[in-house]
C-alpha cells in the first residue's frame, strides 16, 4: 500500500459511505450490460462486412472503445469486491465523490487525472506550427 502524499489534502472528501457502494454496483452493471450488448451489436455489423470502408473503419474504433469501457468497468467492479474502490491508483487519496457518481469506473482522483491529460509541447508546437 502506498502513502499518501500531502499535496492532495486539500482535495480530499471521505469515505465513500457504505451503503452508497450497491447503488454504484448496479450502476456499473448496468453499464456492463450495456456494453455487452453494443459489443454484439457491433460484432453482427463487422461480421456482415461489405459496408463502405469508412463505416467499417468506424464501427471497429467503436468496438474498441466498447471494449475498453468494458475493461474500465470490470476493473472497478474489482476493486468494489476488493474494497480499494474510490481509492485513487496514483496518489492513493479518496477520489471524489462527485466524480465516482459522474464517472464510476474511474480510477483516478481529480489532480491525478488532471495531471495525466495535460496537454504535450508537442501538440502546443504543432498548433503553432500550423497557423
Amino acid at each position: 500500500m502506498r502513502l499518501q502524499t500531502s499535496r492532495h489534502t486539500a482535495h480530499r472528501p471521505g469515505v465513500i459511505e457504505p451503503s452508497k457502494l450497491p447503488l454504484i454496483r448496479a450502476q456499473l452493471e448496468q453499464e456492463r450490460w450495456f456494453r455487452l450488448e453494443q459489443l454484439a451489436a457491433l460484432a453482427g455489423e463487422l461480421a456482415m462486412g461489405g459496408g463502405e470502408p469508412a463505416r467499417l473503419e468506424v464501427t471497429g474504433k467503436v468496438r474498441s472503445a466498447a471494449l475498453c469501457a468494458l475493461v474500465e468497468i470490470k476493473d472497478a467492479i474489482a476493486r468494489l469486491d476488493e474494497g480499494s474502490y474510490g481509492t485513487c491508483q496514483i496518489c492513493c487519496a479518496a477520489v471524489e465523490w462527485e466524480r465516482l457518481e459522474a464517472v464510476p469506473s474511474t480510477r483516478l482522483c481529480w489532480q491525478c487525472h488532471s495531471a495525466t491529460q495535460a496537454p504535450s509541447t508537442d501538440s502546443a508546437s504543432t498548433l503553432q506550427h500550423l497557423s
